[in-house]
């Protein structure tokens, strides 16, 4: 039944009543929800907006629009159930949850995402972030959105670390400090010996060590192994992102399953180890800003492993990226301890390699049989053999380039190739580049000189950036799933089901639609660049187009101008480092996603929005 004959039967029961005032009481009502719905998607796009790095905004800003919004939502809610005879009460819980859950981050209470204590990497996706950590996150996303291969294993959340906290009550002795510490280094590295001496000494929960035994139990069925060994990494919120926190953090690895618990143990204390309590204090964060996930993931034997840098930081305009290889696990290539191989390998397929440099690799970092590594002597016979081969460059490559389109920014990967040959990555992060010399190579006049315009000024930008790629149109509902990774997407209108295939998405373009309607919204989450209201997309292009969308300056150029997306690509990173603008992406987490989109689904009812915008 259509939404005009439901709003028709309602209607005829007011009708029924013989209540001369309901029928338009119940029309009020019905503009009221339609007013509302407007209102709050146009609150969400601004606050998504203010994200995008080209506005000034202060904590004021934040609580006036969550006030606002809190005030829309509800009353929508409230007008919903005059219109279905409070049909939807269940509405009014889930909207005090999520309530309290903003109400938590603007008086600065820890954030842990979810009551779950620990997730499989099979279930982790970019949208599990508050409560596995940022690195955790990355993993899951390209595991289970981009299917690459990625350790297997599961993360032990931020709920879990704070009831740690809280069960060895670290959590008021952390509250009761932090006036002493910002402008006492001594009190500072007091209050460091104490934290990390009671998580040292502390008790692990209960229900926390039960969760994390029945994963080493099923992991060991599914692997039919009882001696599994175990990288145990940390993932807070925060790394990773804008800010790096690159060494600051205990990882472990090669750690038996029955020794879990206390590598977890020490992975939560280097949280407030002086090094990185004093990072934390530079780069402006608070305390309650810091919650860590560790990842438990199970060991990979790599032939060789390394890192890869999808662009050269120093000399962008080379248009190369940079491997660096060595036998064995890869951990002195990211510390900087061990002599590398080196490629230079070009950007283009087939990714022909510019320079290469062998170097004689004596030792290398093994894992032992028993927990643990050790170093040993490299057979004779590879110790001035390069690590990588022709087709493993390739791969490497290729899938490099892959991540870095997906995340939009030139990436920073650590990776392990096993003795089959098969390609496993470890983690992915944003690569810092020297935009000096970005900005003497992408002269954006001289980059689109000359190319061809398909049509330009088209209707409404909804997410500014850059992409190019091979065109895929959608017709109907069928094709939304059928839509490659790395297209460009057509469709005739926007659609909430469309959603769905944003993360394929290297940008969007409809012929109409609405810039604060659902999807839009949805695209300004994960910064897909889109343009919408059209009015010609799908008749100007066909699925196997090749065209660069420029969603900044609302222009769509036939073929692929690689150099445009390069330019993007080294612009300045719009993220920025103060706490207001990571507090307003914090709220903005628990607002904008979308995951109630099919009214079939059995999650669309109350209980399944996790978000105001459900």
């Amino acid at each position: 039944m259509g939404a005009f004959e439901r709003i028709k039967d309602k209607l005829a029961f007011w009708r029924s009543r013989k209540d001369p005032s309901s029928f338009a009481i119940l029309f009020d009502r019905f503009q009221s929800v339609l007013k509302r719905n407007n209102e709050i998607l146009e609150i969400i796009a601004d606050m998504g907006d203010k994200l995008g790095g080209d506005y000034v905004f202060d904590r004021q800003y934040i609580i006036d629009v969550v006030n606002r919004l809190n005030d829309q939502v509800y009353k929508i809610i409230y007008d919903l159930n005059m219109l279905t005879s409070q049909k939807y009460v269940d509405l009014y819980h889930a909207y005090e949850r999520i309530h309290a859950q903003i109400q938590a981050e603007l008086e600065g209470k820890i954030g842990y995402g979810d009551e779950r204590l620990v997730v499989y990497y099979d279930d982790i996706t970019q949208d599990d972030i508050v409560a596995v950590g940022n690195k955790n996150a990355n993993l899951g996303e390209i595991r289970n959105v981009l299917k690459l291969n990625t350790p297997d294993g599961f993360v032990i959340t931020t709920k879990a670390f704070y009831d740690f906290l809280i069960e060895n009550q670290i959590d008021k002795l952390l509250e009761n400090a932090q006036d002493d510490i910002k402008a006492d280094r001594e009190a500072l590295q007091s209050l460091s010996r104490e934290v990390t001496s009671k998580i040292l000494n502390g008790e692990v929960p209960v229900s926390v060590a039960r969760e994390v035994r029945s994963c080493v139990a099923r992991l060991r069925t599914k692997y039919k192994k009882d001696d599994l060994l175990f990288a145990v990494r940390s993932s807070a919120i925060e790394e990773d992102t804008e800010h790096s926190f690159a060494g600051q953090y205990e990882s472990f690895l090669n750690i038996p399953g029955s020794e879990l618990l206390e590598y977890y143990k020490k992975v939560i204390a280097s949280t407030y180890s002086l090094r990185a309590w004093e990072y934390r204090l530079q780069k402006g964060f608070l305390e309650h800003e810091i919650s860590m996930a560790v990842g438990c993931q199970l060991m990979v034997e790599p032939k060789c492993s390394g890192v890869l840098y999808t662009m050269d930081p120093i000399s962008i305009e080379k248009d190369l990226m940079v491997i660096s290889a060595t036998w064995g696990l890869g951990a002195p290539v990211v510390s900087g301890e061990a002599a590398t191989d080196r490629y230079h390998v070009s950007r283009d397929a087939p990714y022909t390699v510019k320079h290469m440099s062998v170097v004689h690799k004596a030792e290398m970092l093994v894992a032992k049989e028993d927990g643990g590594t050790t170093v040993v002597e490299v057979p004779e016979e590879r110790q001035h053999k390069p690590c990588l081969t022709s087709e493993e460059i390739n791969h490497l490559a290729h899938v490099a380039l892959l991540l870095e389109r997906y995340y939009r920014r030139p990436q920073d990967i650590e990776w392990a190739i096993d003795e089959v040959g098969g390609l496993i990555i470890l983690q992915t992060r944003p690569l810092k580049v020297q935009l000096e010399y970005a900005g003497e190579f992408c002269i954006l006049p001289d980059i689109t000189k000359g190319h061809r315009i398909l049509f330009e000024g088209k209707g409404d930008v909804v997410q500014r950036g850059i992409a190019c790629g091979t065109v895929f149109v959608i017709e109907n509902d069928d094709d939304i799933d059928k839509a490659p990774f790395g297209s460009i997407i057509v469709a005739r209108h926007t659609s909430p089901k469309l959603t769905k295939a944003i993360r394929k998405a290297l940008a969007i373009l409809t012929d109409v639609g609405s810039p604060t309607g659902h999807m839009a919204t949805v695209t300004r989450e994960f910064r897909v660049p889109t343009v919408v209201n059209t009015g010609v997309a799908t008749r100007l292009l066909k699925t196997g187009d090749d065209i660069t969308v420029d969603a900044t300056q609302n222009i769509v150029y036939a073929g692929k101008l690689k150099e445009l997306c390069l330019y993007e690509l080294t612009q300045e990173d719009v993220f920025e480092e103060s706490y207001e603008y990571r507090l307003l992406r914090r709220i903005l987490r628990k607002v904008a996603p979308l995951n109630v989109v099919d009214p079939h689904d059995e999650n669309f009812r109350p209980e399944g929005c996790l978000t105001y915008h459900d």
